[in-house]
């Protein structure tokens, strides 16, 4: 299945939150613009201490 936005990164990136706001302001953004929802893969596999 394609996807309109692919976000990887590790657990420790999103520790504060940044990036699911990031994701969640890039689907608002795209809704808004192409009165579609984007197709998202999140991959939040790496957990780095």
């Amino acid at each position: 299945m394609p996807y309109d936005l692919f976000i990887s990164y590790s657990q420790k990136d999103n520790s504060t939150g940044r990036v699911t706001e990031l994701k969640e302001r890039i689907e608002a953004g795209y809704l808004d613009f192409a009165k579609v929802e984007l197709v998202n893969n999140v991959n939040q596999g790496l957990k780095i201490k």
